[in-house]
């Protein structure tokens, strides 16, 4: 299906691409819908494209060999997701998989067809390169979390934001969800999550954990407890 979409929304140097530039990336886009928790697309098999998220939210991770898995960034609505065109950019090479955290639709264009785009309009891949380090960045701040932090730290500091996000004080997720935004074992997990709640500052249920103690949970988040 072909989109109705308005590219200024992702796209801010639209207005700079000639006409034809313009009708090429309308031409080669498609719009597609994709169900909560399904894999999307795997860089190593060759990517799918750019993706410009019209609803939903898309996640961005790397599997170990073992199977564990760890989250590298979020691509929510109005975003742009980079790395699921394998092939757009030669220099970067890296093996991701992008999946739908919720009912996602997306505009895809082709990265075939971006890519000569890209060579003769400075603006459009200044963008792409620019999207592409601030998605490495986040990377680079997963890793040094998961190297440095304690796992109760980055527990704490998961459950902080996910309970901004939603404007509440309480997360609905599961301890395998948290396991792999942080970066750690579904086991060590439950077993952090579980000593908070003794301690008063969480109560944990089903797919569900209520946020009793703010600012102790603030203190461990800042290594202050």
């Amino acid at each position: 299906m072909k989109p109705v979409t308005d590219f200024t929304a992702f796209f801010p140097f639209w207005g700079g691409l000639s006409e034809a530039q313009q009708k090429t990336i309308r031409d080669c886009c498609r719009v597609e819908h994709y169900k909560k928790e399904s894999l999307i697309c795997e860089s190593a098999a060759g990517g799918k494209g750019l993706l410009l998220v019209q609803k939903g939210a898309l996640r961005v991770y790397i599997v170990s060999r073992e199977g564990r898995e760890l989250n590298l960034y979020r691509v929510e609505q109005g975003d742009v997701c980079v790395l699921s065109g394998s092939g757009l950019m030669e220099e970067i090479d890296v093996d991701v998989l992008v999946e739908a955290m919720v009912d996602t639709e997306a505009v895809v264009v082709s990265a075939a067809d971006l890519r000569p785009l890209m060579d003769d309009n400075g603006d459009l891949a200044l963008f792409l390169y620019k999207k592409t380090a601030l998605r490495f960045n986040c990377v680079m701040q997963i890793l040094q979390k998961v190297m440095f932090d304690r796992i109760d730290q980055r527990i704490a500091r998961f459950l902080l934001e996910e309970s901004r996000h939603r404007g509440q004080n309480c997360v609905l997720s599961t301890h395998d969800a948290i396991a792999c935004e942080i970066g750690s074992a579904r086991e060590v997990v439950s077993k952090t999550l579980k000593h908070m709640a003794q301690n008063g500052i969480l109560r944990i249920q089903h797919g569900k954990i209520d946020i009793l103690e703010v600012e102790a949970l603030r203190r461990i988040a800042e290594g202050q407890a």
